[in-house]
């Protein structure tokens, strides 16, 4: 099936809104020229540490950044989708590994953002045209295909990421896969911090949320008692069958271990594990399930228009 795709030049006059998509164009250069992107190697690695001399990397740093912006969805993401894939798409059929992964990142990144509680505008949600909508979708079912595919066919080259990278291309992944809340949650966190109130004994007139950071908990010399309000969920090491994608805390925990990072494994059974309230000593329930509550913003009563 071949995605629809709407022309830039119509693109502001469907969301109302005046942007410069020259970057996204580039990026798609690809798709419809046979001419070579000269990007050197060290700019095709998955986290860059340097500003860009190729206009293609820069032109990929512009559009990551413009579309995930402090987490904010943006509405342009439902008309990029089927570039996005087609992108992707292009640089498979060139065997390109990294640009492939760099790929994957950006839109698992990207869709991230993408859940209702995180929409800005009621009017546009009950505007847009359905066919985009359609569109989006199917350019998401098409993605994680792909994305399982990759997974697959690469993972011993996945293997030789660093552990950041590891650790960032699986939240990516999860973006895709996984529940979009929850992958907000990780990706604001950075992986590595959540924000949380009991529902029994906190305040909501009073900041009462508490900060629970698990690379804390997890180094040689631990500052605080984590382990003793957060229950680990059980361990589902081993029981994986590296096909299905049903399951975020099972897949999640299983390709973070596959890819070198124990730590990441055992931060995912904290997320998924259960609060025990240090104040009440209730059980508060899931601690990503409250970490989704605590730290999204409810769209729902304060949409712009």
């Amino acid at each position: 099936m071949t995605l629809k795709k709407m022309p830039f030049n119509e693109w502001n006059t469907v969301l109302g809104l005046q942007q410069d998509h020259d970057d996204l164009e580039l990026l798609y250069s690809p798709v419809i020229s046979d001419a070579p992107i000269h990007v050197p190697d060290c700019e095709k690695v998955l986290t860059l540490h340097h500003t860009p001399t190729s206009s293609y990397r820069e032109a990929y740093e512009y559009i990551h950044d413009e579309f995930i912006s402090m987490g904010e969805f943006t509405y342009e993401l439902y008309l990029a989708m089927p570039y996005f894939v087609e992108i992707y798409q292009t640089w498979k059929q060139k065997q390109d590994f990294q640009w492939q992964l760099l790929f994957l990142s950006l839109i698992g990144d990207c869709l991230a953002t993408d859940f209702p509680r995180n929409h800005f505008s009621k009017r546009l949600n009950e505007t847009l045209p359905k066919e985009i909508i359609e569109t989006h979708l199917r350019s998401i079912e098409i993605i994680r295909e792909e994305a399982k595919e990759f997974v697959t066919t690469h993972l011993e080259k996945l293997k030789q990421l660093s552990l950041d990278d590891v650790e960032y291309f699986c939240q990516c992944l999860f973006g895709i896969f996984g529940d979009r809340e929850a992958a907000f949650v990780l990706f604001m966190g950075d992986f590595n911090r959540c924000y949380i109130a009991c529902p029994y004994c906190s305040d909501p007139d009073k900041d009462s949320d508490v900060e629970y950071n698990f690379d804390w908990y997890l180094g040689e010399n631990p500052v605080c008692a984590l382990g003793e309000e957060i229950v680990p969920a059980p361990s589902v090491i081993g029981q994986w069958d590296q096909k299905s994608y049903d399951n975020d805390y099972l897949w999640m925990s299983n390709l973070l271990y596959l890819l070198g990072s124990q730590d990441g494994a055992t931060k995912m059974s904290l997320y998924y594990g259960t609060l025990i309230c240090p104040n009440c000593g209730k059980n508060a329930g899931i601690v990503m399930d409250l970490a989704k509550d605590r730290m999204i913003w409810d769209g729902e009563s304060s949409q712009l228009d």
